[in-house]
């Protein structure tokens, strides 16, 4: 996915607000990774055992970057 968003970027002919734009939503797509990572981490840190809340939160914060995913295919796609 990374590789075809960088590809577009550097590739396509477009003006370069488009480029500015794809590459801040590849960005985007790796801070909400990160935070997703940082979540989860400190939940398992937190508690071992089984919390419904906590895998609430895990599912909201997967949910999240899922959407980032979708948001970064339809602004490639809106470009080309």
């Amino acid at each position: 996915m990374y590789n075809f968003v960088i590809t577009i970027v550097i590739f396509v002919d477009t003006g370069l607000t488009n480029k500015i734009l794809m590459f801040m939503s590849l960005i985007i797509i790796f801070i909400a990774g990160a935070i997703n990572s940082a979540i989860e981490r400190f939940v398992d840190f937190v508690t071992l055992e089984y919390n419904e809340l906590a895998g609430k939160a895990k599912d909201v914060e997967s949910s999240i970057v899922f959407k980032h995913f979708s948001l970064c295919y339809g602004m490639v796609y809106c470009v080309i």
